[in-house]
């Protein structure tokens, strides 16, 4: 972002969430200070992305809750094959239906 912000070259960064999940934390029901450093990891992540746009040449999407769940990908296929692949390999089938939230994604991206 900081290149293409340097050059004005316009992007759009497409993220989901990342919401830290506070169960996670010392006395939550699923504490596990490993996946607790990693959602912190990626929730600050998001957070240096939407510092570096900038709004006169890119823009942030972020998209609510998970890509998977979005995508209607199961995290099983997300981890082993990254998100992207996972969905080109599950919307190539001809008989799916590509759900509304997905083809709007799709049509702000090559609009």
């Amino acid at each position: 972002m900081e290149v293409l912000n340097a050059f004005s070259i316009p992007y759009l960064v497409i993220h989901d969430e990342d919401p830290i999940d506070h169960e996670l934390e010392p006395g939550g029901s699923k504490h596990d200070p490993d996946k607790l450093r990693e959602t912190q990891r990626a929730f600050g992540e998001n957070q240096r992305i939407k510092d570096t746009v900038d709004s006169t040449i890119g823009e942030v999407r972020e998209i609510p809750g998970k890509f998977e769940k979005l995508l209607g990908i199961s995290r099983a296929q997300a981890d082993k094959l990254g998100k992207p692949f996972a969905a080109i390999e599950k919307y190539t089938e001809e008989d799916i239906e590509i759900p509304e939230n997905v083809e709007e994604l799709v049509r702000v991206v090559y609009g």
